[in-house]
């Protein structure tokens, strides 16, 4: 009946599933076709309301063209039932009944589109097509995007990291669950509002790169007797963390601020950590330093990377000539060797070790000593 166009040159909306019912045998056949040959939709066909619902329990359809007056149910009565169901799939009535009534209890009964039956046969299928396109893509954004939200939601509240958002004016709008309880709040409610313009424990100068819209990260000292003295807001916390935080500007169209995205990361026990390891490097260190006996340590590369001042004076160096160094760099060949092969000794198999060789000074001299090595292992067993 009618020309099959080829489908190369199909676009998504043209793989659509619809289900076309009526109960009139020419009207769902030609219907079908003409959906099926000229927009290449794939098309189920019921003759009845009854028959249509045993398809809709089944399939997922993109669209259901509905006929109005069918003898085992209305479609307005189909629609309800489907309805009734959970089931929002687009909704499209495709009658010859023109009455206005009709039309309205379509739409408040979940109907997504009404096309009139009758006229000249081409422009009313196109009417019909055009309808189902528009509804089904619009259904489909509509399901993405709810689909984005529920996973963008998801992540913003199940997240471990505490997330705030702003709007455009630096207010505050909402905070998720980690927020909270990093900064002992007890819901968003009880600091939405709050201006982050206005917050002393961000450093002005990042403010300033912030307001020039730059994205900022920083680390700073946030204190929580600071934010109950200025009364900003309540907090069942005290004393003092120090927090990793990115401010991030939103844009969306031309370039046009929406708002602020802020991540914040307690790293407390990262920096106490780090505290803790500077200053056992500088107690041994100082340790090193009061022993008269001459000492040096290396990497697993053999490398230099530390000595003690009675060492600088042993061999006539300094430190800044001796670390970052190997052997072959401050001594002469055959002794490097002979250092060279002891390191890799004690590395292949970590242990003390304790050997006779000679030392060059720098001033050219040689003289006899004893080497006293061992391997220094992490908690893991590791060589350091």
């Amino acid at each position: 009946m009618f020309p099959v166009h080829s489908a190369d040159n199909r676009s998504p909306a043209q793989d659509l599933w619809i289900l076309v019912i009526d109960d009139e045998d020419d009207v769902r056949v030609a219907t079908a076709e003409y959906l099926s040959s000229i927009h290449q939709f794939k098309t189920d066909m019921a003759g009845s309301g009854t028959e249509a619902l045993a398809l809709v329990s089944e399939n997922q359809y993109d669209a259901i063209v509905s006929d109005y007056q069918m003898e085992d149910m209305s479609g307005i009565d189909l629609l309800k039932r489907i309805r009734a169901r959970g089931d929002n799939t687009p909704f499209i009535i495709f009658t010859g009944r023109g009455r206005e009534e009709v039309a309205i209890a379509a739409f408040e009964n979940g109907a997504d589109g009404y096309v009139m039956k009758g006229g000249e046969i081409k422009s009313q299928f196109v009417d019909l097509a055009q309808k189902i396109v528009s509804i089904a893509q619009q259904r489909k954004i509509e399901q993405s995007l709810r689909e984005i939200e529920d996973q963008f939601r998801d992540i913003y509240i199940n997240s471990p990291i505490a997330i705030e958002l702003y709007d455009k004016n630096g207010i505050l709008m909402d905070v998720n669950p980690a927020c909270c309880e990093l900064f002992g709040i007890r819901s968003s409610d009880a600091v939405r509002g709050f201006s982050l313009f206005d917050d002393p424990n961000v450093p002005k100068e990042e403010l300033d790169e912030l307001k020039k819209g730059k994205t900022i990260r920083y680390r700073s000292v946030f204190d929580f007797d600071l934010v109950t003295r200025l009364q900003l807001y309540e907090t069942s916390r005290t004393g003092k963390i120090t927090i990793d935080v990115q401010i991030t500007p939103i844009y969306h169209g031309d370039h046009e601020l929406s708002g602020y995205l802020v991540h914040v990361i307690d790293v407390t026990e990262e920096v106490m950590a780090q505290d803790s390891l500077i200053n056992q490097k500088l107690f041994l260190d100082r340790l090193i330093e009061t022993i008269p006996s001459p000492i040096f340590y290396k990497d697993k590369k053999g490398r230099y990377t530390g000595c003690n001042h009675a060492f600088e004076e042993y061999i006539g160096r300094t430190k800044e000539e001796i670390i970052g160094k190997t052997v072959y760099d401050i001594a002469q060949k055959d002794l490097a060797d002979i250092y060279y092969a002891k390191d890799k000794e004690l590395l292949d198999g970590p242990k003390t070790q304790s050997y006779e060789s000679r030392v060059q000074y720098a001033d050219g001299t040689l003289h006899d000593v004893i080497f006293k090595k061992a391997t220094l292992l992490d908690q893991n067993g590791e060589i350091k």
